[in-house]
């Protein structure tokens, strides 16, 4: 597979807290980051598109 990024990602170990008006508090843990993006993995899973 072809790597199509543009930016280099460099591993990452950082916790976060999302506030959703809607859903409340939701964690995770950024994993991987780059200049114009970013890995987040939720502790929990939700469905933020219904």
């Amino acid at each position: 597979m072809t790597e199509r990024r543009q930016h280099r990602r460099v591993e990452a170990a950082f916790w976060a807290r999302l506030k959703d008006p809607l859903r409340g508090t939701v964690t995770g843990e950024f994993e991987e980051m780059s200049v114009s993006g970013l890995s987040l993995t939720l502790d929990e899973e939700n469905d933020f598109f219904s």
